[in-house]
């Protein structure tokens, strides 16, 4: 088959090199130390390569390049030019050493170029797809990480801003405890020292009124108010009452005896064993 196809410069190389290098690439070698005749054709040099195995890497590059570079143009200023596309597998047929029907080395040629190229351009597809997969995956687990890191660091946030205001309440219940404590504590020293002054004052009143007593009664020839007022007369039911169970346990002598001191008829001496014998007047009554 023969067709017009618009090239910049004929044969066109590309395609020859691109069929020879996806041989040259995928197929291995059939025969180990063979040595093949290749004849390079559509040129004005013959040449003859001797090669190691069939088909060979070197031997095909050097063979493609020498027909390119003796491959003269048939048309000097024609935007087309004739393309055999039998010449890369005629060529591979020749330096194979094939005597067989070409036709046949041809579709099998065919066959097992298009194979080479399928397969390299599905291992190539298939190599993208497991790169960006990996890279999918690397990817999610990158913002799985991420996501993961932020949480952390929310939670580490949130637990740090709970922990301060809980120390913060705790600090302000402690300041108003200690506040109340002490509003208590002074309340009650208030109240405490309101007390000892009302105290103070009811006794010192008891004092003056019971100082008056005593100087009312010696006023009036009494030795002290407890005589003048066992001394008065009449008595109420309640002091006749009161007196009745004073005296009515003693016996006869002893309630004579304390009816006379009550009285103030008999002046008592202080026992000078007494611990808590006054004895401020003891000078006084040396003299």
């Amino acid at each position: 088959v023969k067709q017009k196809l618009p090239v910049a410069t004929p044969p066109d190389e590309t395609f020859q090199r691109s069929l020879l290098e996806a041989q040259i690439a995928n197929k291995a070698p059939t025969q180990a130390a063979k040595t093949v005749t290749a004849t390079i054709l559509s040129g004005p040099v013959k040449q003859k390569l001797p090669v190691a195995t069939p088909p060979d890497e070197a031997f095909q590059r050097s063979l493609l390049e020498a027909q390119l570079a003796n491959k003269a143009p048939t048309q000097a200023a024609s935007p087309f030019q004739s393309v055999d596309y039998d010449s890369a597998a005629r060529l591979a047929y020749e330096a194979a050493g094939e005597s067989g029907d070409f036709d046949a080395f041809k579709a099998k040629y065919l066959e097992d170029a298009s194979a080479m190229v399928g397969d390299k351009y599905k291992a190539a597809a298939e190599a993208d797809a497991a790169e960006a997969k990996a890279k999918a995956e690397a990817a999610e687990a990158a913002r799985l990480a991420k996501e993961a890191e932020e949480k952390r660091l929310a939670e580490e946030a949130a637990a740090a801003e709970a922990k301060a205001k809980a120390e913060a309440e705790a600090a302000e219940a402690a300041r108003l405890a200690e506040e109340a404590a002490a509003a208590k504590a002074k309340a009650e020293a208030e109240a405490a020292e309101a007390a000892r002054l009302a105290e103070e004052k009811r006794l010192a009143e008891e004092a003056a009124a019971a100082e008056a007593l005593e100087a009312e009664a010696r006023e009036l020839g009494y030795p002290s108010v407890a005589v003048m007022k066992a001394r008065q007369q009449p008595k109420s039911a309640e002091e006749e009452a009161a007196l009745a169970s004073k005296y009515g346990a003693m016996d006869l002598e002893e309630r004579a005896f304390s009816i006379l001191t009550d009285l103030g008829m008999i002046d008592l001496n202080p026992d000078p064993e007494d611990p808590n014998r006054d004895t401020s007047k003891d000078d006084d009554d040396m003299e």
